[in-house]
């Protein structure tokens, strides 16, 4: 979620979208969502707003919202990676790899910085079975931001289910996620053990 501070809003909308914000921080989904679209009403074309709402409806589940909300916000601004990032993490997690090579990919052509977006090309490459493309983007996402549990653990997996596993790269991946905070994985830690 982008800053309300930062954001080109108009003076009207800008405590709606901060009482908005504030919902999403507290995990009230549904308030959050309202609030967004209360401020759309007012500015229909903001990419702060459609952007957020966007995030707002992918924490609920709510995926072809979701789209819809990133598809306006494409329209207004194509050069945006932050919504062509997002936008993958959704198609990702619709099982729709293609689309999400695509715009992850997009992205990161944008801005080649984002650790959240390589960690999820990085995943979408080892669902479709690419697995040398899938570790060197988890390996990028890792230098960019060396704290990022999600990332250490993606590759753990990754490294395991290269052909042969590489368990002991894996042992040092998984490792170092659950330092970092990631939750302990039964399946994973039993997987490490055989």
């Amino acid at each position: 979620m982008s800053s309300v501070s930062g954001a080109k809003l108009p003076a009207e909308v800008k405590p709606i979208a901060e009482q908005a914000k504030q919902a999403f921080e507290r995990e009230k989904f549904i308030d959050s969502e309202r609030l967004y679209d209360k401020a759309l009403q007012v500015a229909p074309n903001n990419v702060y707003l459609l952007s957020n709402r966007a995030v707002v409806q992918f924490r609920m589940g709510k995926f072809k919202q979701a789209e819809e909300s990133l598809k306006k916000s494409l329209a207004i601004t194509p050069e945006d990676s932050f919504c062509w990032a997002l936008d993958g993490i959704v198609k990702y997690s619709e099982e729709k790899y293609d689309d999400a090579v695509n715009s992850l990919t997009r992205s990161l052509a944008i801005n080649p910085k984002n650790p959240t977006a390589h960690n999820y090309l990085g995943i979408t490459a080892a669902q479709k079975g690419w697995f040398e493309a899938a570790q060197k983007e988890l390996e990028t996402a890792i230098q960019l931001d060396p704290k990022y549990a999600d990332a250490w653990f993606n590759l753990a997996v990754t490294q395991t289910l290269k052909n042969p596993p590489n368990k002991e790269e894996a042992r040092k991946s998984y490792t170092k996620a659950i330092e970092l905070g990631a939750a302990k994985d039964v399946a994973m830690e039993s997987q490490l053990q055989q």
